[in-house]
């Protein structure tokens, strides 16, 4: 039986190599970038020319006081419509790519049309599982909001990074288990959960690699100059693509190499 390290390790040399052969993966995720910053700074700029107009053409305090008796509700409607279609968009776009990246992984090759299938198969259910994976997020709000700065008070910021690790290894694979085993989304996030506490160890690796690596070449890149500003964020998505691929790659490998009872990971 192969050590969990080296199943994670093989994972990642495998899906850097099949990821240089074919960038399609990463075009939808991109186009996807592209379209909520477009959104987003178009957000800012409506709220910078509505804030300035209202302060130039009337006293000061008049325009605050029409900024906050007409203009907030207003924006704020806009922005819950824009973040709703943002979502439906994410869900629309991770169902392709995860659907390609299984594909690609099963038969050796995927094409657009393996996206477009996955896409129209999942997008529905993947976007319940984000809504359904929020409100949770929601619940756990305030435990989350006090243990998890405190802890990262108290360990100079890893407990920080250990929170972000633990909620990586219980919800980062329903989507994957979706996709891969055409669960509902009930069954996908329960075992998740259960994928979670047996494989816990690969998958904490998994999840700090994916926090680490990006956030540590997305600071080198934002540094630059302005091309920064551009490069960083797209750093952030090439990554993100490939470590959804290392983790449907390794779900897949547990699959094929061993079975369902005979793991011993932790």
């Amino acid at each position: 039986m192969k050590n969990w390290f080296h199943v994670v390790m093989d994972s990642c040399k495998e899906c850097l190599e099949l990821s240089a052969k074919n960038l399609k993966i990463f075009i939808p995720s991109l186009v996807y970038l592209g379209v909520a910053v477009f959104f987003v700074v178009a957000c800012i700029v409506a709220v910078i020319i509505f804030t300035i107009g209202s302060i130039v053409s009337d006293s000061m305090l008049s325009a605050f006081r029409d900024v906050v008796s007409n203009g907030l509700p207003l924006m704020a409607g806009l922005a819950c419509l824009i973040s709703l279609a943002l979502l439906i968009m994410y869900s629309m776009v991770q169902a392709g790519v995860l659907g390609m990246l299984r594909v690609y992984l099963q038969d050796g090759k995927a094409d657009y049309a393996d996206f477009f299938s996955g896409l129209k198969k999942n997008w529905l259910a993947m976007f319940l599982g984000f809504v359904l994976v929020f409100l949770l997020l929601l619940v756990l709000a305030i435990p989350i909001v006090i243990l998890v700065p405190i802890a990262g008070i108290l360990t100079f910021g890893w407990g920080l990074l250990f929170g972000v690790v633990l909620l990586f290894v219980f919800l980062a694979t329903w989507p994957v288990i979706l996709t891969v085993d055409e669960e509902g989304v009930f069954s996908a996030i329960g075992k998740g959960f259960k994928i979670g506490r047996k494989f816990f160890w690969p998958l904490a690796v998994i999840g700090l690699l994916w926090t680490v690596i990006p956030s540590y070449l997305s600071g080198l890149v934002i540094a630059i100059p302005f091309a920064g500003l551009v490069g960083a964020p797209v750093v952030g998505t090439l990554l993100g693509v490939y470590f959804r691929f290392v983790l449907i790659r390794f779900y897949l490998s547990t699959k094929e190499e061993y079975s369902t009872e005979g793991i011993q990971y932790l």
